[in-house]
């Protein structure tokens, strides 16, 4: 297993920013909602674990649509509240 999988392997809060790292796990999550949700995944051959996953635009989509600026600025700053919750 690579490093940054055992990396991951040991948080509990995934930020997945874009659609082509989320799709990976639409089966799990359903529509991509842009809201955090708790799921079960397996990283290498560790034991599955429950991590919160929060979608996210990929800042990159600013480049292309300007007015995704503050959706997306709007979108990082939910990351230290969905953390803040995930500690109680």
């Amino acid at each position: 297993m690579r490093s940054d999988a055992r990396e991951l392997s040991r948080r509990e809060f995934l930020a997945i920013a874009g659609a082509a790292a989320a799709l990976p796990l639409v089966d799990r999550i359903g529509p991509v909602s842009r809201e955090p949700k708790r799921i079960r995944i397996k990283f290498g051959d560790k034991e599955p674990t429950s991590v919160v996953i929060l979608p996210l635009f990929h800042p990159a989509a600013a480049l292309y649509n300007g007015s995704m600026r503050q959706t997306i600025m709007d979108d990082f700053a939910k990351i230290p509240k969905v953390l803040e919750q995930i500690d109680k």
